[in-house]
C-alpha cells in the first residue's frame, strides 16, 4: 500500500514539476520572445519525448487487420487535427496539424539529415521504398501557378512555348530560380509576368480530411486487442482543380504519406490546445495514438488488391458507411469471441 502511495506521489509531482514549468516560462518571460522558450538549465535536463512502443514479436500476434480509415474535418470532433487555420491569428507554439508536417518535412530537406524533421514521406500508404517523395515532388503537389491567356501570349512573345517548356517555367518561378537562367528569362519578361506568377497553395483550410492506415493486432502475450498507427496522409482536392480553367468533378486525393513512427518525436513537440485546462495541451502524438478522433473505415487489406468499400458498394454512401461499421465490428467481435468458452 505504502509502495502505491509513494508512486501516485512521484506520478503527481512530475506532473506538477511540467505544469510548473510550462507556465513559469510565459510568467517569467522578459518579452514576447521568451514564450514558450526555455531557458539554458531546461534546454540542458529537457529530455522530453514520446512514449516508447513496447516490442511485439510475431509470436505474440495471434491475429492482425490492416485498416484504412478517413478522418472527416467536417466533423466538431476532429476540429484539434484542423484549426488554426491560420498561423498568424494565434501562438506561435499551436500550429495546424498540417503545418506541423509541412514545416518538419522542410527540415529535413534543408538539413538533409534522416534525424531531423520528418524524411519518410511516400507517395502511397504502402511505403514503397521507389515512391519516396522528395520535397519538391511535396511542392508541385501542393503548390502550382496557372497562367492566363495573357500570360501565355507574354511568353509565345519571348519563344517560350510548348507545355513542357511553359511548366519549367512555372517550376522555376515558384522555386525563385528564373534569375539563374538570364538567357532564357530576360528581366523585361520576369517583370511583365510578375502579376501572373502568383502562386495557388494549399494550406490548412484547404484540407478536408487525414486518411490513416494502422494495424489492429491480437496480443495474445497481454491478452487483449491492440492498435498501431502506421502511417497518415492529408487529403483535400487536386491542387489542378484550383484552375479557373478548370472542369470536371474535383476528387479529394492524398497529399503524401508520412511514416507515422518517424513523425512520432515532431508531433510529441507540437501540442493541441486542451478546451478544459489551457496548462495541460494535448500532444498531436498522443491525440492520434488515443484514437481521440471520429473515423471510418474506406478499406481493408483483401485479396482484391486492397480494393476499397466504394469499389463494392458503389453511388451509395448509406450503404458504404453500413458496410465501414460492420468492417469495424467485425474486428470488435474477435476480440470478444476470444473469451467465449
Amino acid at each position: 500500500m505504502r509502495l502505491a502511495v509513494n508512486f501516485l506521489g512521484l506520478v503527481l509531482c512530475f506532473g506538477l514539476f511540467n505544469t510548473a514549468r510550462a507556465q513559469s516560462t510565459m510568467l517569467n518571460a522578459d518579452k514576447p520572445s521568451d514564450v514558450s522558450r526555455l531557458n539554458d538549465d531546461q534546454t540542458k535536463f529537457d529530455d522530453d519525448k514520446p512514449l516508447p512502443y513496447g516490442y511485439v514479436g510475431d509470436r505474440d500476434i495471434m491475429w492482425y487487420k490492416i485498416v484504412w480509415e478517413k478522418i472527416d474535418l467536417d466533423q466538431k470532433i476532429n476540429y484539434p487535427l484542423l484549426y488554426p487555420l491560420n498561423d498568424n491569428s494565434v501562438d506561435d507554439s499551436r500550429r495546424s496539424l498540417f503545418q506541423v508536417l509541412v514545416d518538419a518535412m522542410e527540415d529535413a530537406a534543408e538539413s538533409g539529415s534522416d534525424t531531423i524533421g520528418i524524411s519518410q514521406v511516400y507517395a502511397t500508404s504502402y511505403f514503397n521504398e521507389d515512391g519516396r517523395k522528395s520535397m519538391e515532388e511535396i511542392k508541385s503537389a501542393t503548390k502550382a501557378i496557372f497562367l492566363p491567356n495573357a500570360a501565355l501570349s507574354i511568353l509565345g512573345q519571348y519563344e517560350i512555348t510548348g507545355t513542357e517548356n511553359v511548366e519549367l517555367f512555372k517550376q522555376r518561378a515558384m522555386a525563385e530560380k528564373l534569375g539563374e537562367f538570364p538567357e532564357l528569362y530576360p528581366q523585361d519578361l520576369v517583370d511583365q509576368m510578375k502579376p501572373y506568377m502568383i502562386p495557388t497553395e494549399i494550406t490548412a483550410a484547404n484540407i478536408k480530411e487525414y486518411h490513416i492506415k494502422g494495424m489492429w493486432y491480437f496480443d495474445k502475450r497481454q491478452g487483449e486487442m491492440k492498435y498501431r498507427l502506421l502511417g497518415i496522409a492529408p487529403a483535400g482536392y487536386d491542387i489542378n482543380s484550383q484552375n479557373p480553367t478548370f472542369s470536371g468533378d474535383p476528387q479529394v486525393i492524398p497529399y503524401f504519406w508520412v511514416w507515422f513512427p518517424d513523425a512520432r518525436q515532431v508531433l510529441h513537440n507540437s501540442k493541441v490546445l486542451n478546451p478544459e485546462n489551457g496548462s495541460k495541451p494535448i500532444s498531436f502524438d498522443h491525440l492520434l495514438n488515443s484514437r481521440r478522433f471520429s473515423s471510418f473505415i474506406y478499406k481493408t487489406e483483401n485479396m482484391y488488391e486492397d480494393r476499397q468499400v466504394k469499389d463494392y458498394i458503389p453511388d451509395n454512401s448509406q450503404m458504404q458507411l453500413l458496410e465501414a461499421e460492420r468492417l469495424k465490428e467485425e474486428i470488435r467481435n474477435f476480440e470478444l469471441d476470444m473469451w467465449n468458452y
